[in-house]
């Protein structure tokens, strides 16, 4: 159960995610915009940039899984600088997620997650609600 409510809409996320890119990609190289100035580029003033937004994507994808099953995350620890290395991020993140036993993750939806956020704040909850939240 946990894993049919995780992986697949992660994975469908992160594709859809790469095929924006490369569309992107393209519109860039038709109307003369850099690689950089995309990865730098920010949505909204008090967005992060594009390359950041990506990372986190990806990031995001894999912490509940590695919270419920203890499932490897590759280091994302740098934003990319162009389409390849945000497309490299996205491939890895898809490679982990291809790998996740689907056993890992378990079937105990009211088994208890708990886990603390880089700023403090601590969450307490089941993992059903984890997985849906």
């Amino acid at each position: 159960m946990l894993y049919d409510l995780t992986v697949p809409a992660y994975q469908d996320g992160l594709s859809a995610l790469s095929a924006e890119l490369s569309r992107a990609r393209a519109w860039g190289e038709e109307n003369g915009i850099g690689e950089l100035q995309f990865a730098v580029a920010r949505l909204a003033p008090d967005m992060f940039p594009l390359a950041a937004q990506v990372r986190f994507t990806c990031t995001q994808a894999l912490q509940p899984l590695a919270r419920l099953g203890g499932v490897d995350v590759p280091d994302f620890s740098e934003d990319a600088v162009d389409f390849a290395g945000m497309q490299d991020q996205i491939a890895a993140a898809l490679a982990a997620l291809a790998a996740v036993d689907r056993t890992a993750l378990g079937d105990d939806g009211d088994r208890a997650v708990s886990f603390t956020l880089p700023n403090g704040m601590t969450f307490d909850m089941r993992a059903f609600d984890y997985v849906r939240d």
